[in-house]
């Protein structure tokens, strides 16, 4: 299903937290730490989207390339398991 956002350029409402960490000058860590919170969060919601699927796990390298100190984090209320 697709979301609704600000920018029509984006397909997913999560990817504004991202696009603003990455863009970003100086990087600032909050603002990397909220774009990967909404990243771990949808990952734990289980999307049924494919796509949406393999975008948020790219959006999770793209993070980590332009962070490399931060560990991501891959946790839910549940136990559910999350590869990345």
């Amino acid at each position: 299903m697709r979301e609704r956002t600000a920018d029509p350029n984006l397909r997913y409402s999560w990817q504004e937290a991202v696009l603003e960490a990455l863009i970003e000058y100086p990087p600032v860590r909050d603002t990397m730490n909220a774009a990967e919170g909404v990243i771990s969060a949808r990952l734990c919601q289980k999307p049924s989207d494919a796509e949406e699927t393999v975008a948020l796990r790219d959006a999770l390298v793209a993070l980590q390339i332009v962070f490399p100190e931060i560990e991501p984090r891959a946790e839910c209320s549940e136990q559910s398991e999350i590869s990345l």
